[in-house]
């Protein structure tokens, strides 16, 4: 879309790397990650914040600083696995749309960090100073 493309030339331009992830962490926990919300929902942001920052981060080191509070928070629900076997078995991937998409969605991230993990099992000097490293860039 073409706000993302706009952040992610914001990003090459500013250098406001960690201010963003700041501020994108801070308004989950407030906005998404509370009992109010719904597994099933978080997990539909979850994928749509996932397909978002590869756009941002080819490389991937966004997406880890970022999505590691969403992932403790699925852990501590008690419906989390319960949902992500709906969204890959039901036809409607979970949502109420009847589109099929999320659970599609969801698969084809499974896949593709499977793909990812075995790539990186073959390069593993990427290490968390390069997360800080990149957090601080530019």
């Amino acid at each position: 879309s073409p706000a993302i493309e706009d952040l992610k030339q914001c990003l090459e331009n500013t250098g406001q790397h960690s201010k963003l992830i700041d501020s994108f962490i801070s308004a989950l926990r407030y906005r998404l990650l509370t009992a109010g919300a719904s597994t099933n929902d978080i997990l539909h942001q979850y994928i749509s914040t996932i397909k978002a920052l590869c756009r941002i981060d080819p490389t991937g080191v966004f997406l880890e600083a970022v999505s590691e509070p969403i992932r403790d928070y699925l852990r501590g629900r008690k419906d989390t696995i319960k949902c992500i076997v709906n969204m890959l078995t039901d036809g409607t991937g979970g949502g109420t749309n009847g589109s099929g998409g999320a659970g599609d969605s969801l698969l084809e991230e499974l896949n593709r960090n499977v793909d990812n993990l075995e790539i990186s099992d073959h390069d593993n000097d990427f290490n968390s100073d390069d997360k800080q490293a990149w957090a601080d860039a530019q």
